[in-house]
């Protein structure tokens, strides 16, 4: 490209590119930014217009959420941690129907099936029981969020990732925001529904004696100053984590969990803390010792966090274990790989070949162990409270209770058997992955927390005030003292105050819990020194990472030189930018550097130096911010960030450095990243401009120099990396001919050919020996470049790639769940896909692109499976779809 060949930015609507040829010019242009002033962010509008519109913004929250068009427009999610919260929302119900039931009597929950004579209902056979078995339920609420806060931190640990220090003080500091805000705030409702006097209507049904487990304070009776000392007191005494016995809330009993949930967090926190540089198994057994001295202590809801964290470390070592079946060999000049699936391996004689075989997730035999496990779950967890020593259980109750194991009721020690192998069964089982992903399950997971902390007064006020109704209609056939009667006003009462109880839940899932999350990841942002390492300051300490070829030395200074590294760098002072513009550096950290990079690590230039150049230099501040804005509208269109109001300021801010020649060595780099940033926007909303953004960071390129006059440090090398990097993925969906010229230069045997390699092959060198995946995604991404090759020059008559295809799908199958750069793979996927030309292989590749989605919420991989079902509606018609790949309309990467 001759140094006056310019193309401009047209006005971001549909509009081609133009060039200028004035010979000298050495401006660098946007014309697309016009002088004229950014749009507001807000207008004046009628106050007429403002009540109208606030008016229709209540009523559409009134409308529950799964009734919303973007309910509607939600798919099934698949794997483990979806069916997690399927599992918490399933239990959430049976805690319901529990508190349902007592209302009535007690029997049902607390005792079993021929506990006593009397006792042969229904709900009290085994498996059924399970249903009415809230109290059981919240021991796998316990060991459920044990696990959940201890797989990423302990995947962190086992990759050696300082980050997990990041990750625990903001786990530590957000948890107490996250449990409180909402409790506090329900037990504030109940305070005013009890002082509006609302509680009286459960006075008659107390008076009657229809209540068969009354409340221990009967709210109906308190006066205006007992309600607003009990409301202090509840504050104070479910804040109050240093009590170990715990606290029972006098307006809300329900929520005496939520004290436990606390204390059981930041007991766990710390010994996350206090183990972190351990060996995995090392950690596992100290685990286990905490379990078995909690038992003994008898703190049995804190020994249920440790239940899940050593689970968590059980599974992370069962992935790493699997992980092993690849195998691969690298030279200096050469990368190969050879990988086997672990199901493959039956022809061998070795133990760990048939251990490889029996404990894979699609082994029958693995598959039926699970399974049973589930059904001995639900088994063990319909013991009765009272008499586990009863029919059926006490055999189970006598063997299977540790001597070191002590509780108040004898039937803890079971429920903690059966709430593990049902978090087992939930995460390893693919015969049972249906009952918790299904869109029912996942709904009530969402709003499981608000559905248990608003049951409670919903419960006392429906249910408990149409008792005497209910009472009145069943005389004639006996009233509560039949079993027909019974059942009649169960069902009556069940049918009328769930439908309120899951809707007023859904309200306080929106109105006060997802805001509680979001409060406390600001305040997280605002307090938690983020992105505070400059590039350039550390550049000692990873260059002395990057040049550690012995594996020995390259593991300790992964550890050792990356701390110097972090904790040397002095933090930028955050204290100039405002609240906002913090929570969306902290996003853009979180959600979209991560993305950008082959591995999220101390080097990763797209947080630690794009975020520190954003406070510096407003160009990069402002398009930072218009990426984690847009970032966090993911309902809006694509087409809309041309207009959004962040997204025209930073092209306005460009266009004030439209002189590049005249800004200094800094200010072009500022200019550069701007343009990266830009260019990881068009990604985000699956927006055709990257086209012409590349096309901007060529030309400021040739206005400065060359890309030597720019990689005179860590900053400028960090910046022709990515570009040469991006330049490389976008030359197939540019044109053929590019493709063709690019790809063809990037073959595993002669990688050192494409310097669009850099960026992988500096990971390589570190990674390689301690994390396999990496050498998977060198090889895959290699291959993806092969069958683009093979396929632009046979064109659409050529034969296929079947088993390069799949060659892909077993590649991506044998990496680790804990893979570093996973992430990095969607490019090859998406190639592979392309290729696809069977059922199976299209479906598998459609599916590993929507999960990439759902990770990163990047709009060009919707566009990209658009183009592919419009692909593979094709079939039978012969199509070079190499040709047609820059119509695609996105950069997929």
């Amino acid at each position: 490209m001759a140094p006056n060949d310019y193309h401009l930015l047209s006005q971001y609507s549909d509009e081609h590119e133009s060039a200028h040829d004035e010979p000298g010019l050495v401006e660098f242009e946007l014309s697309a930014i016009s002088d004229e002033k950014p749009p507001a962010f807000t207008t004046s509008r009628p106050i007429a217009e403002r009540w109208m519109r606030a008016a229709t913004g209540f009523v559409g929250f009134l409308k529950p959420s799964f009734l919303l068009a973007e309910s509607h427009a939600e798919k099934r999610v698949d794997g483990s941690l979806a069916a997690l919260d399927g599992l918490r929302g399933l239990a959430c119900l049976c805690v319901l129907n529990q508190h349902t039931t007592q209302v009535f009597t007690e029997r049902l929950y607390k005792y079993g099936y021929k506990t006593a004579p009397t006792d042969v209902y229904f709900p009290q056979w085994p498996f059924v029981r399970i249903l009415w078995t809230g109290s059981a339920q919240v021991f796998t609420f316990f060991v459920l969020s044990g696990y959940v806060l201890s797989v990423k931190p302990l995947k962190q640990m086992r990759n050696q990732d300082l980050s997990v220090l990041k990750t625990l003080s903001s786990s530590v500091f957000r948890r107490g925001m996250r449990l409180f805000l909402p409790s506090i705030a329900v037990l504030i409702i109940v305070a005013l529904v009890t002082l509006l006097g609302l509680y009286k209507l459960t006075a008659e049904a107390s008076r009657r004696g229809l209540i068969a487990v009354p409340e221990t304070f009967d709210l109906s009776a308190l006066t205006a100053d007992q309600t607003t000392n009990a409301l202090q007191q509840d504050i104070l005494g479910m804040t109050n984590f240093f009590n170990v016995n715990g606290y029972v809330p006098i307006l809300q009993r329900n929520l005496w969990t939520i004290n436990a949930e606390f204390r059981g967090s930041m007991l766990l926190f710390l010994f996350q803390i206090g183990t972190t540089r351990l060996q995995g198994w090392v950690r596992a057994m100290i685990s286990f010792g905490m379990v078995v001295m909690l038992g003994y202590l008898r703190c049995t809801h804190t020994l249920l966090f440790f239940c899940g964290t050593l689970l968590a470390e059980l599974d992370l070592i069962y992935q790493d274990f699997h992980s092993r079946t690849t195998t691969l060999r690298a030279d200096e000049n050469a990368l190969t790989l050879d990988v086997e699936p672990a199901w493959h391996w039956a022809s061998r004689t070795s133990l760990h070949a048939l251990v490889l075989k029996i404990t894979h997730p699609k082994n029958p035999t693995f598959r039926l162990f699970h399974l049973l496990c589930f059904i001995f779950a639900v088994y063990i967890m319909c013991v009765p409270f009272f008499d586990a020593h009863g029919p059926g259980y006490s055999t189970l109750t006598t063997y299977l209770t540790p001597f070191w194991f002590h509780a108040d009721s004898e039937a803890y020690a079971l429920w903690t058997l059966g709430s593990v192998l049902l978090l087992s069964s939930a995460t390893h089982s693919i015969d049972i992955l249906p009952l918790y992903t299904n869109r029912f399950s996942q709904y009530v997971g969402r709003i499981s927390f608000a559905l248990y902390i608003i049951q409670g007064p919903v419960l006392q006020i429906a249910c408990y005030g149409m008792l005497p109704i209910l009472e009145d209609i069943t005389a004639p056939i006996g009233g509560r003292q039949t079993q027909l009667g019974f059942t009649a006003q169960w069902l009556m009462a069940a049918m009328i105050s769930w439908p309120i109880v899951v809707y007023m839940a859904d309200l306080t899932w929106r109105a006060l819990d997802v805001p509680s999350v979001a409060i406390s990841a600001r305040n997280a942002a605002l307090t938690v020194i983020e992105a505070s390492q400059r590039l350039h300051e550390r550049s000692d300490a990873t260059d002395e990472v990057h040049r550690a070829t012995d594996v020995g030395r390259s593991d300790s200074l992964n550890d050792e030189t990356r701390v110097f590294a972090h904790v040397c760098a002095p933090a930028y002072a955050l204290e100039a930018l405002d609240g906002t513009t913090l929570h969306l550096l902290q996003h853009f950290s979180n959600k979209i550097a991560a993305e950008m990079t082959v591995i999220d690590d101390a080097s990763n230039g797209w947080r630690f130096a794009v975020l520190p150049k954003a406070h510096e230099d407003s160009v990069v501040r402002f398009a930072v911010v218009a990426a984690a804005t847009l970032h966090l509208q993911p309902h809006a269109c694509s087409s809309a960030s041309s207009t959004h109001p962040t997204y025209t300021q930073a092209l306005t801010e460009l266009r004030k450095r439209r002189n590049l020649q005249a800004q200094t060595t800094d200010g072009q780099k500022a200019v550069l990243l701007a343009l990266l940033v830009l260019l990881a926007i068009s990604m985000i909303q699956g927006s055709a401009d990257f086209r012409a953004m590349l096309h901007l960071i060529e030309t400021a390129i040739t206005v400065i120099g060359s890309e030597e006059a720019i990689s005179t440090d860590d900053l400028g090398t960090f910046i022709i990396r990515q570009v040469r990097k991006y330049r490389g993925y976008a030359s197939p969906m540019l044109s053929q001919a590019q493709g063709i010229s690019v790809l063809s230069q990037t073959t595993p045997q002669a990688p050192s050919r494409s310097k669009g390699w850099e960026d992988f092959k500096s990971y390589y060198q570190i990674y390689s020996l301690t994390d396999r995946s990496l050498s998977i995604m060198y090889y895959l991404n290699a291959l993806a470049c092969d069958m683009y090759v093979h396929r632009a020059q046979r064109g659409c008559g050529g034969r296929g790639f079947h088993e390069q295809v799949e060659l892909v799908r077993q590649h991506l199958d044998s990496l680790p769940s804990n893979s570093l750069c996973e992430h990095a793979l969607i490019w090859p996927t998406f190639i592979a896909a392309l290729e696809s030309d069977t059922p199976s292989h299209r479906d598998y590749f459609r599916r590993a692109l929507q999960r990439h989605h759902v990770r990163n919420g990047f709009k060009n991989i919707l566009v990209a499976l658009e183009y592919l079902e419009g692909r593979w509606a094709e079939d039978g018609v012969e199509v070079d779809w190499t040709r047609s790949l820059p119509k695609l309309g996105a950069f997929v990467v």
